[in-house]
């Protein structure tokens, strides 16, 4: 399975769309989920209090896999963390985080910086 594959169900809000048009010097962004958004996905990431949700949404550079895509990724912040809604912190995150996706799945993880 390709990550592009692997990705097919993720579908980026209209917030999310509107974000990355009014800043596109930016790559990453981190918010709350909207609703029961990725609630599944969620579910697979095992018990956890619900309020440690948060989606990080990243826009495909032009020479990525996917070039433009807006992509959300759920993830689960530690009981304390704070992060930082900056590219600088965000893209090292999706980094590994892609990494981590591109070896359970044996394939090549996709470059994750500025495009």
């Amino acid at each position: 399975m390709s990550l592009s594959e692997s990705l097919r169900g993720t579908i980026p809000s209209l917030d999310d769309t509107m974000f990355f048009q009014k800043h596109r010097d930016r790559h990453a962004r981190i918010r709350m989920p909207f609703g029961n958004e990725a609630e599944a996905d969620y579910r697979q990431l095992g018990y956890h209090d619900p309020s440690r949700r948060r989606m990080l949404v990243w826009k495909v550079p032009p020479d990525g896999p996917m070039p433009g895509r807006i992509i959300p990724i759920p993830i689960i912040t530690a009981f304390d963390e704070t992060i930082e809604d900056d590219d600088a912190i965000l893209l090292p995150m999706l980094a590994e985080i892609m990494n981590d996706a591109a070896k359970d799945l044996g394939i090549e993880p996709p470059q994750v910086g500025r495009g």
